[in-house]
């Protein structure tokens, strides 16, 4: 392997910018060209039928496409350790990578702290993991308004999946975010949140059916909560919103 000049930091340090821009410059366009070298090599090799499973390391993972012509070698450099873009830019026909070869921008759609969503221009290399997906569609660069709709879908979608309280009936259960909690605690909690107000003498009895097995349970949940079994059936109720309506008074009379 032949030797690379040796330099130091503060013989870098004394160039001028104009040098050492043009130098780096220069030095990936070597790197480009040696990365289709080799991506010829790599084919030659494997039409000879050598295994070279080994060496699918870095960069070189990149030699296969390189060869296959579905990528240019100068975005392989430009944006080498960026796997998503790559695979993304991979997509785009030969003569259209061409254009994201240099410092290229794309348009993108970001919704600001309000939730508003904001059309930018954004160099290629700053676009976030989730954002290569929606500047990228399966036509090549989305246009802003096809994003924005994007967007919408995935907000629609991210809300009907995950309701904010799941009810599981089965294990008398309820799922409020990543907490888990029975519907006995709820209204116990409900309860002794109650302010003084709802405690008033009742006015009105309604007749309430229940079994004997309902019966035990209720007052084996009041007593679990502290609570007599009038005020845990109140929580409960109220708990519904059965008490939030009071337009209409029932005459007691």
């Amino acid at each position: 392997m032949p030797q690379l000049p040796t330099i130091t930091p503060e013989e870098i340090a004394a160039l001028p910018t104009e040098q050492l821009r043009a130098e780096l410059a220069q030095a990936l366009e070597v790197s480009a060209a040696s990365l289709l070298r080799l991506a010829m090599i790599w084919r030659e090799l494997e039409r000879r039928g050598e295994d070279l499973s080994d060496l699918r390391t870095g960069l070189a993972v990149y030699l296969p496409a390189i060869a296959a012509g579905e990528i240019m070698p100068e975005l392989v450099v430009r944006y080498a350790g960026k796997r998503m873009l790559l695979r993304a830019l991979s997509q785009l026909p030969l003569d259209e990578q061409g254009r994201y070869a240099g410092d290229a921008t794309v348009p993108l759609v970001r919704r600001d702290a309000h939730g508003q969503p904001q059309r930018q221009d954004v160099p290629l290399s700053a676009l976030r993991a989730g954002e290569i997906g929606l500047v990228f569609g399966p036509d090549g660069i989305r246009p802003c308004a096809e994003q924005e709709a994007l967007l919408t879908r995935r907000g629609l979608r991210r809300r009907r999946a995950r309701p904010p309280v799941l009810i599981e009936p089965d294990a008398g259960r309820l799922r409020v975010g990543n907490a888990v909690v029975s519907r006995g605690d709820i209204v116990a909690a409900l309860a002794s949140a109650m302010p003084p107000g709802r405690e008033a003498t009742p006015e009105i009895s309604l007749p309430l059916g229940l079994s004997r097995n309902e019966i035990c349970a209720l007052q084996r949940q009041a007593g679990r909560a502290g609570l007599g079994v009038q005020e845990y059936v109140r929580a409960a109720l109220a708990l519904t919103g059965a008490f939030d309506d009071d337009e209409e008074v029932i005459d007691a009379q």
